[in-house]
């Protein structure tokens, strides 16, 4: 299982995979920090990825193409890298809200047999399995910063977050 993307959402699913006894599970994301905490999450190995990076370069890296891949940023790099680096026959979710787009030649989507699933949430029956998987005490606290909710605090969080200087998740709090 390889994860793209390793911010707030995309730490969460490595720590549910974990729980859950994934045992093998790749995180990929451009900020160092995001990586150091998706290890501490469960990921069993990660890869710093840059602006150019492409799907070639991440499985020579790597040396293995994925069964499955999740993407929580799903821009057009991401959404590219995941789908070229997609083993045969493998499944791609694809999570974030960054935009972009995906093309593919519908022989190569045919040939390449593979599922692409999207997800923005999930349904009754799910929550209540993460409930109990949370309650069971398996998942790591991962890392909650704090910000202040006004439209500076908001401003200033949502800067940060495109600068890569917030690793995790971050809840804004009105004083």
């Amino acid at each position: 299982m390889a994860i793209i993307g390793a911010g707030g959402v995309g730490l969460s699913a490595i720590a549910i995979l974990a729980a859950l006894g994934h045992q093998n599970t790749i995180a990929l994301d451009l900020n160092p920090a995001n990586l150091a905490l998706a290890a501490e999450n469960g990921a069993t190995r990660t890869l710093q990825i840059t602006t150019d990076s492409t799907a070639e370069s991440v499985r020579k890296e790597l040396g293995i193409k994925p069964e499955a891949i999740i993407d929580f940023v799903n821009n057009s790099q991401t959404a590219t890298i995941g789908f070229d680096w997609l083993t045969k026959g493998g499944t791609m979710i694809q999570v974030g809200l960054f935009g972009g787009e995906l093309v593919v030649p519908t022989t190569l989507l045919a040939l390449k047999m593979a599922t692409i699933r999207s997800s923005f949430v999930g349904n009754l029956v799910e929550l209540r399995a993460l409930v109990e998987l949370a309650k069971s005490g398996q998942l790591p606290r991962t890392a909650v910063g704090s910000g202040v909710l006004d439209a500076d605090g908001v401003r200033d969080t949502l800067d940060a977050l495109e600068n890569r200087q917030i690793s995790g998740r971050v809840v804004l709090e009105a004083l």
